[in-house]
């Protein structure tokens, strides 16, 4: 059982119900994870502006290399909610659903264009060693041919995934998370996310040290 509770539209108040419905058009259906905010009107608006504008915005990045950023992050924190929730929606933006899962498990294998894998390698160093980010690590991305939106992008998607994945894991990762139909997570493709799916996902992400700069 969930920890915290889950406001559903028959519970939530007129303006969170108004809320719910513009994610749901926005987002195409509602997560949880706004769900979990349905008690506080004003922090729901709050959080559902930032992820919004975030994730759709057109500032500097693609929205579909940003839900690869956020599916990276989400692998590198083994986050059981996020991980299937962002892997359907890349699926419904006509990426295969092979490399979502190459990007959860071990990014590195992912067939991407090396900008992209740069991208990555920057969230990577900020979600494992936010102390140890340089200068050169943005200059890097700027050499690859990031704009500076772009690179903005960059630190905006991976900082609120690293807020967003621990936000689902404190009040309860499993009832948390959404499970999709069409979500593979695991090495066999079985969208069923349990122990040994998790510990794999660990494995494979303390295994996989950061490639080469």
């Amino acid at each position: 059982m969930s920890w915290v509770p889950l406001i559903s539209d028959e519970q939530a108040s007129p303006e969170v119900k108004r809320i719910y419905d513009y994610i749901n058009k926005r987002w195409s259906f509602v997560p949880n994870y706004f769900r979990a905010l349905g008690h506080d009107a004003q922090l729901l608006q709050d959080q559902t502006n930032l992820y919004t504008n975030a994730m759709f915005d057109d500032r500097g990045l693609p929205r579909v290399v940003k839900e690869q950023l956020a599916i990276v992050v989400s692998g590198l924190n083994v986050s059981t909610y996020c991980l299937p929730a962002h892997l359907e929606i890349l699926g419904r933006l006509g990426l295969d659903k092979a490399i979502g899962r190459k990007l959860a498990l071990n990014y590195p294998s992912a067939p991407v264009e090396p900008k992209v894998m740069e991208l990555f390698r920057f969230a990577d160093k900020l979600t494992r060693s936010p102390g140890e980010m340089e200068k050169a690590d943005v200059d890097r991305l700027r050499e690859a041919g990031w704009s500076e939106a772009a690179i903005f992008d960059a630190v905006l998607v991976t900082s609120l995934y690293a807020c967003a994945n621990r936000f689902s894991a404190g009040p309860h990762r499993r009832l948390l998370r959404l499970r999709f139909e069409g979500a593979l997570l695991s090495p066999s493709g079985s969208t069923q996310v349990n122990d040994t799916v998790v510990g794999s996902w660990r494995e494979r992400r303390d295994s996989n040290a950061r490639p080469p700069e």
